[in-house]
């Protein structure tokens, strides 16, 4: 009953102006919301089985990260929700806290996710979001290419159908080994499957060709969803490659994270400590770009930690993944017209309907669909592009980038980041020691 009071009284104060005007804000950000449930429902699905978990738990922490977090976000335009930029993280947490060939090892992930919530709170209360400035930008796109040739190192085998093994039959988790492996592997390349990666894939590219203002504005997602359904049934793609919904609501609704001691706690801390920091850092980086898209918002980005981490506390003690700012959702929230955070909130509100009801849409999307919505996303982070863009600003950018991406690969994106923002620093320093000279 009080949650029904308050959503009443956020709702009064978000849109209280002359009678004749109370319909327009609701209509557009009502519209809005709709339109990023649209995009967040495939690459939610997409993110969760990519991340080790089931897929209604992408949907859950979707959810969660509308209707919960938009009550205490310092970006009201944002949206909350899982992110791709995560999965490296989230997949390595459920292998080495739960065991590779543990179909339940998702759940040990659980724990270091909530404690990094709470650490995302105390770094919002001590107010240490204005420090997302001081890390070289060099670092961090150093960082989200090695995340995107991670993701395309996982995505390609599911696009294709093929198993992510080697010869010897032993499971492959490194993205190095698994682009290694790659060329051995095509001979089991399952056609109908790979028919439909690929296809998903040339509908997303030519959707970012499309100058069409009415086209442009359905979610090239959905398209991929509506045509890869019944493609898959024409096809006869069996159950292994189709996404399962196994699950009954009752099941979402307990308290999951597991109250024993974990496998290691130097492993734990370590996943703690990755998830609080690039969670943070994608979810800061995110609120700087809105500002730029949006300048007559000025967030509050210490309160935006603390509503990513209480969203990030709630979604995983009930089985939900770590969630962020999303730079994509929230930029197609505001170019489709959202007024307030009420845009998140029925973002939300549309998951969690479709949550109800997705056990009708048990064993009808191809996993392969969704494996090049991700593959899309990784192109995207690993773009040259950004070398050239780095290149313009100095050559102390390109040794920044570089050690990042070799240590993130090497080691893991905590220690790549560390080495790379040093690394800009030595270089710079030389430059300037023999500029003096």
């Amino acid at each position: 009953m009080c949650f029904i009071v308050s959503l009443r009284a956020l709702f009064k104060s978000q849109y209280k102006q002359p009678p004749n005007r109370i319909g327009k804000p609701f209509l557009a950000d009502l519209s809005a919301g709709f339109y990023v449930f649209l995009l967040a429902l495939p690459l939610s699905l997409g993110i969760a089985e990519a991340s080790g978990f089931p897929a209604v738990m992408g949907l859950l922490t979707a959810g969660i990260g509308g209707v919960f977090t938009s009550w205490f976000t310092g970006s009201k335009l944002s949206i909350k929700g899982p992110a791709a930029g995560l999965i490296v993280i989230v997949l390595g947490a459920v292998n080495d806290l739960g065991g590779a060939e543990n179909p339940n090892a998702w759940i040990w992930a659980l724990g270091a996710i909530f404690v990094a919530g709470a650490v995302q709170i105390l770094l919002g209360v001590l107010k240490l979001g204005k420090w997302v400035n001081v890390i070289p930008p060099s670092a961090i796109q150093g960082m989200l290419a090695a995340i995107g040739i991670v993701i395309l190192s996982k995505q390609v085998y599911l696009l294709i159908g093929i198993p992510t093994q080697n010869a010897d039959g032993e499971r492959l988790l490194k993205p190095l080994d698994l682009l290694r492996n790659l060329p051995t592997n095509l001979k089991y390349v399952n056609p109908g499957v790979a028919a439909i990666g690929l296809y998903s894939i040339v509908v997303l590219w030519i959707w970012t060709r499309v100058e069409n203002s009415r086209l442009k504005a359905i979610p090239s997602p959905l398209i991929v969803l509506l045509t890869v359904i019944p493609a898959a049934y024409f096809l006869g793609i069996s159950a292994p490659y189709r996404l399962q919904f196994d699950f009954q609501i009752s099941e979402i609704l307990h308290f999951k994270i597991p109250l024993t001691a974990p496998v290691s706690w130097a492993l734990f801390f370590k996943y703690v400590g990755l998830f609080a920091v690039i969670g943070s850092l994608e979810s800061l980086l995110t609120v700087n770009a809105l500002q730029g898209i949006n300048p007559e918002e000025i967030p509050d980005k210490d309160k935006d930690l603390i509503a990513i981490g209480m969203g990030n506390m709630l979604a995983s003690a009930f089985g939900g993944l770590p969630m962020i700012s999303e730079v994509a959702r929230s930029t197609a929230n505001i170019h489709n017209g959202a007024r307030t955070q009420w845009a998140n909130v029925f973002h939300g509100l549309f998951v969690i309907v479709f949550v109800v009801f997705s056990t009708y849409f048990n064993g009808l999307i191809p996993m392969s669909a969704l494996a090049a919505m991700l593959v899309m996303v990784g192109i995207k982070l690993a773009s040259p592009r950004v070398l050239v863009a780095l290149k313009k600003i100095g050559p102390e950018q390109i040794w920044g980038f570089s050690v990042t991406l070799v240590g993130s690969l090497a080691l893991d994106l905590l220690w790549g980041l560390a080495l790379g923002s040093l690394a800009k620093i030595i270089v710079e320093r030389i430059r300037g020691s023999k500029q003096l000279d």
